[in-house]
């Protein structure tokens, strides 16, 4: 997890590598450390090889759904952070993205800033846990309030 002097770091799963790319560019602009992906596949490595904090997941990708990718992080990764962020606008598409997990659902063409909103609401979440996270004493086996 992310605290106030850890930058947060995202995985970005969209298939249109220019979208993708741009908020890349975006992101890392403001200081994220930010991974690429193209499809669930992409993302399980880099879910392998990375402790992500946020999951910007497009609805309409190759091989896996955003839905079924959300429902496996989920599962999988419960501290995760979801956004989906896709051109699907409909009430059922909303209400299923919640369901397999998603923390906010934002429709395409979505700005910039109101993306980074966000995910800047997901990682205050993150940052208030760790502020109010005990305190293990591993010699003497005591945990103590921060």
């Amino acid at each position: 997890m992310i605290n106030s002097t850890t930058k947060m770091k995202i995985a970005i799963v969209e298939d249109d590598a220019i979208l993708r790319e741009e908020l890349c560019q975006f992101l890392q602009a403001r200081q994220f450390i930010v991974h690429e992906a193209n499809n669930g596949l992409a993302l399980s490595d880099i879910l392998l090889m990375e402790s992500i904090d946020l999951i910007v997941l497009d609805l309409n990708l190759p091989g896996q759904s955003g839905l079924e990718i959300a429902k496996i992080v989920r599962n999988q990764y419960p501290q995760i952070g979801i956004v989906m962020l896709t051109a699907r606008t409909g009430l059922a598409d909303r209400i299923n993205s919640y369901e397999h997990g998603a923390d906010i659902y934002l429709p395409k063409p979505t700005p910039p800033l109101e993306l980074l909103a966000a995910i800047n609401s997901i990682g205050r979440r993150f940052t208030e846990k760790n502020h109010h996270s005990w305190i293990l004493h591993t010699q003497s086996s005591q945990l103590s309030p921060p």
